[in-house]
């Protein structure tokens, strides 16, 4: 696999842009994954390429109200009626002119 020396410059980049938590991490799986046979190696890359699909395919079906709900914004607004379908003075005004 060749690789452009412009793309290794843009790879160290992002490598140096990680958390130091996150560099760790991957420090290590690299060299275990340097301590692999060819045959192990071919086997993680095709057990992460599945995962990576897995997880491609469950976030493609992800709802906006899954977004809103995974970062705690359902039931955040308050003082504002239950229902708005319900309520009268949601349609207060509607079709009217404004002038």
């Amino acid at each position: 696999m060749s690789t452009e020396p412009n793309e290794l410059d843009e790879i160290v980049q992002r490598y140096k842009n990680l958390a130091a938590e996150d560099r760790r991490e991957l420090d290590e799986f690299l060299e275990r994954y340097e301590n692999l046979t060819s045959g192990q190696r071919a086997q993680l890359r095709a057990r992460l390429e599945e995962y990576r699909s897995d997880v491609h395919r469950s976030e493609s079906t992800r709802t906006l109200f899954d977004a809103f709900n995974d970062h705690g914004m359902i039931g955040s607004i308050t003082d504002v009626p239950e229902d708005w379908s319900t309520n009268p003075k949601y349609m207060e005004g509607f079709g009217q002119d404004a002038g």
